[in-house]
């Protein structure tokens, strides 16, 4: 045994790897942004900076806040009846997570999405879907299968269209692949997980109108039954063969101007 002693690194606190629970974490922005719009008075348990993090986010997903629009601190502030301080510190945190862009010295803007930024996006998102499968396989509860069935049970079930059903869709979809995640106990790819999807979700008529309610039930359904089946090999594939299937759906339809 070598006489040298050996020792192991402290382990970084969350907040040294990534700030994100220094604020309102995004799972708790992508269930907030996909549900109710943005109440009109602060809710008690919500921060400032937090509601009006929710409120640019409401405006962006229901395309007021149009990609390439400058943000003015002065006249968000003006608008949410807020002081300068929380717009500030909103617009850090949505600085953070991709949804706006800081270009020197005009200030905050909507960032906006090319077909190569969906690329670069989903090439990463699909990345952490396969590894969410396999850190998952073997740990997926029967309550989370049972919430997966609920929520493609969901989709096969809807029968509404229009913004807010491509948003409970968009929702639908970030959910399933968050439980499987979640069920893998691996927070950090779960956190990374959330601050993808939650940029990529705003573009709602970029980049999920062109994905039929019939087309998300199939992938997700036969992702679910390789889970179901206990065989990884499988489940692998699906993850693989599903995300090159979306790829090719997305890219047609952004080829053709959706």
């Amino acid at each position: 045994m070598s006489t040298h002693a050996y020792h192991q690194p402290a382990s970084p606190s969350s907040s040294d790897l990534l700030p994100l629970h220094r604020t309102e974490p995004a799972e708790a922005l992508l269930t907030s942004l996909y549900g109710s719009p943005a109440s009109a008075s602060r809710p008690a348990y919500l921060a400032l900076n937090e509601w009006v993090t929710l409120k640019i986010l409401d405006r962006v997903k229901r395309g007021e806040f149009a990609p390439g629009r400058r943000l003015s601190e002065e006249d968000l502030a003006r608008r949410f009846e807020v002081s300068r301080a929380p717009v500030r510190e909103a617009l850090l945190r949505l600085e953070q997570l991709g949804v706006v862009e800081r270009r020197p010295p005009r200030g905050y803007y909507v960032c906006t999405w090319s077909a190569e930024d969906h690329a670069e996006v989903l090439a990463l998102i699909d990345a952490l879907n396969l590894l969410a499968v396999q850190l998952s396989f073997g740990r997926l509860s029967e309550q989370d299968f049972a919430h997966l069935e609920e929520l493609v049970d969901e989709a096969k079930q809807a029968t509404d269209e229009g913004f807010e059903a491509d948003c409970r869709q968009i929702r639908r979809d970030a959910d399933f692949h968050l439980t499987i995640a979640r069920a893998s106990g691996n927070r950090r790819l779960v956190e990374l997980m959330e601050c993808l999807i939650l940029p990529f979700g705003l573009h709602v008529t970029e980049a999920h109108d062109c994905l039929q309610r019939d087309f998300w039930v199939a992938i997700h359904g036969s992702l679910l039954a390789a889970l179901r089946s206990g065989d990884l090999q499988e489940a692998e594939a699906r993850s693989i063969s599903n995300a090159r299937e979306i790829h090719k759906v997305i890219f047609d339809a952004v080829g053709k101007g959706l």
